[in-house]
């Protein structure tokens, strides 16, 4: 069975970018809540269209909102519990922009050429509460993930490496599932380490 995965960009505009290039789940940990889909503003220049998609799946479409109006993302994704937690494992869609002449086969243009080789989505994961009027959904410390060496070495590319993460740059996870549920099962309930906004249904 086929699961795609959701939409949740703002977030991680506020903390740390947590990514993978495998999912932060395994099929057992799927679960669904249509609390979930909505309309959502975030307070800030932007808001949340969450809609359901396939079984065990949500399409979600990050809009800016005023200046930056036409400005969005989408993402297909999938809400999973560890334990007592929920999360959001995210993989946005990558659109191709360049396409055949009508009424000729179906061929990849030169832009879509250009992705296939060079955009490698990557899994984020975002940790959610779902209420009956709001959500909230917690992204990773940064400043934590920062210094991350120091309580989850194991957990991250790079830390062994010649060259390890740039200052304030983003941390991608060793791309092993089981390594992944472990960390989330390990910090999941640490709220010094996912910080929370609520995002009010509109």
């Amino acid at each position: 069975m086929k699961y795609p995965f959701i939409a949740i960009a703002a977030a991680v505009l506020l903390c740390g970018c947590f990514t993978s290039e495998k999912p932060f789940y395994q099929q057992g940990d799927i679960v669904t809540d249509d609390r979930l889909v909505g309309t959502y503003d975030g307070g800030k220049p932007y808001h949340w269209e969450v809609r359901k998609a396939d079984e065990g799946s949500y399409d979600v479409t990050v809009v800016g909102v005023g200046p930056n109006k036409s400005c969005l993302m989408e993402f297909t994704g999938v809400l999973f519990r560890l334990g007592t937690n929920q999360f959001i494992d995210l993989l946005p869609v990558i659109k191709a922009c360049d396409h055949t002449s009508e009424g000729t086969a179906p061929a990849l243009g030169l832009i879509e050429m250009l992705q296939a080789a060079t955009i490698q989505p990557l899994h984020l994961v975002v940790k959610v509460h779902i209420g009956i009027n709001e959500i909230g959904v917690g992204g990773l410390n940064d400043q934590w993930l920062q210094f991350a060496k120091q309580d989850a070495e194991e957990f991250f590319l790079n830390w062994r490496g010649p060259i390890p993460p740039l200052p304030r740059g983003p941390l991608r996870m060793n791309p092993d599932t089981q390594l992944q549920r472990a960390f989330l099962v390990r910090f999941g309930s640490d709220t010094n380490k996912f910080l929370f906004e609520t995002m009010k249904r509109l």
